[in-house]
């Protein structure tokens, strides 16, 4: 499943149930998020193959090759409900366009080899660092179902009451060694949502995503409610809501910029 990073995304934990281990930490870490090991914790890869089984299986994933997603956004920069459009392609192309109707327009794109990205002011630059390294791991069409590639190690650190539900949460490490939590529902095997750290213009951070409402999208569930937050920062949730999820659409998808690309370190245009 994908998680996406706006620019000026910020939020909480509020309303999630999330306690952290220590309440005089100046910043919370993924140390402190609550995990009670217990005796016969599963393996993680049990924990993502009882995923994988649950969403469809194997043979489902396999058969799909693309997917376009519609819906609304609700979060910064807009002050009112965005259209939102999402196109991703096997193995790791993805294209998001947010548009509010009468107001600016953000774009995220990766064709697989490169990335570009359009801010809200129409200045559209090459996608790189770590804002490159998130939307890879969006443009990965498989999502956690991809497991083997996308995290070099992964281990069960013990049940929790994250998201409002009873999960597993695993620690994982992606090969370049940034690390997340992950939490899967013991109930539904379902991937719940991540607690990832990031670096922001307020200095470190936990970026929380949470996922939800799954449903049936040309055979494999996938789900229709994301929500973003910051640790720390209250009061704003940044909401994707997925209305049409279609699957194995022919034809080509443009993942060219629509206009010129600057490059890292050349300078904004002037405003006329």
């Amino acid at each position: 499943m994908p998680s996406v990073r706006l620019p000026a995304v910020v939020g909480a934990l509020a309303g999630l149930g999330v306690v952290f281990a220590s309440s005089t930490l100046a910043q919370p870490t993924l140390e402190s998020v609550p995990a009670r090991a217990t005796a016969e914790m599963p393996q993680p890869e049990a924990i993502f193959e009882r995923y994988i089984e649950v969403i469809g299986g194997r043979d489902a994933l396999d058969a799909l090759k693309n997917r376009e997603i519609r819906g609304v956004y609700e979060g910064p920069p807009f002050e009112l409900p965005a259209r939102l459009y999402m196109y991703q392609e096997k193995p790791n192309s993805a294209h998001l366009k947010i548009e509010q109707p009468f107001g600016g327009t953000i774009e995220i794109s990766y064709d697989g080899q490169t990335g570009w990205e359009r801010a809200n002011d129409g200045t559209i630059r090459a996608l790189t660092g770590l804002r490159l390294g998130e939307f890879i791991d969006t443009a990965d069409f498989l999502g956690e179902a991809n497991y083997k590639n996308r995290y070099a190690k992964l281990e069960t650190v013990g049940e929790s009451n994250l998201f409002g539900r009873n999960v597993w949460l695993v620690a994982a490490e992606a090969p370049g060694g940034r690390t997340r939590r992950l939490a899967f529902d013991k109930e539904t095997g379902l991937f719940s949502g991540t607690i990832t750290p990031s670096t922001t213009a307020q200095g470190e951070r936990l970026i929380v995503v949470t996922v939800d409402n799954y449903q049936d999208a040309g055979g494999v569930l996938y789900p229709t409610l994301v929500e973003q937050r910051i640790v720390g920062q209250e009061g704003v949730v940044s909401t994707f809501r997925y209305n049409s999820i279609v699957t194995n659409i022919e034809g080509e998808h443009d993942f060219s910029a629509p206009g010129e690309i600057l490059q890292p370190g050349d300078p904004a245009p002037a405003n006329d």
